[in-house]
């Protein structure tokens, strides 16, 4: 009997902790486990940066689209699509695109272990659509954003890593800082790094 208990305590233990694949409940609904410690500063990190432009482009005719919308551009292989973690396009959702229309910045949070993937794929795809300006680089492990500006024919690079920074996006007249963008997500689960009081609203 207490074999049995300690058997179901550990399985119960393991599915917390994301060590157990879903399985199909008795329902035949799927029991996914909780998202892990990265996973869920990547979605905090997402939600920061949603509060803070929704809120900042209140007045502008840019919008935040929903989650979801996808970028197209132009390569070397012909039409491509790919879905960035946040765009702000020029012109109001519609309500029923899944593509952004005319989007002007672009922002991607790097899960750990695939910034490489993610700067050669997403990066060389969203710089194909001509209507992007600015691709905001988010790294989840380390208070670093790189903000890459289109000026013509190229691109300018800029790297911040204080939390005293701030990303000033004048295309969409926002200014972001990174306090905010990593509130309630520290990198890599560092309680230790101080953002200040900082509060979203």
């Amino acid at each position: 009997m207490s074999s049995d208990a300690g058997g179901e305590h550990s399985l119960f233990e393991d599915f917390l902790s994301g060590k157990l694949e879903p399985v199909a409940a008795a329902s035949g609904a799927a029991v996914v486990p909780p998202p892990s410690e990265d996973e869920l500063a990547h979605q905090r990190i997402i939600g920061n940066l949603r509060r803070i432009l929704t809120h900042q482009l209140r007045s502008e005719s840019c919008t935040v689209l929903p989650a979801g919308t996808a970028v197209r551009g132009t390569g070397n292989v012909g039409e491509i699509t790919y879905t960035p973690d946040l765009v702000v396009d020029a012109q109001e959702w519609d309500g029923t695109s899944a593509i952004a229309r005319q989007p002007l910045v672009v922002f991607e949070v790097a899960i750990p272990g695939s910034e490489r993937a993610d700067f050669i794929g997403k990066w060389q795809i969203h710089r194909a659509a001509p209507t992007v300006g600015v691709h905001v680089f988010v790294d989840q492990e380390g208070v670093v954003i790189t903000v890459r500006r289109r000026r013509g024919d190229h691109w300018e690079e800029e790297s911040l890593a204080d939390a005293d920074d701030q990303i000033f996006l004048p295309t969409i007249h926002a200014l972001v800082s990174l306090a905010e963008v990593y509130a309630d997500a520290p990198p890599g689960g560092d309680e230790s790094v101080d953002f200040g009081n900082v509060t979203l609203s």
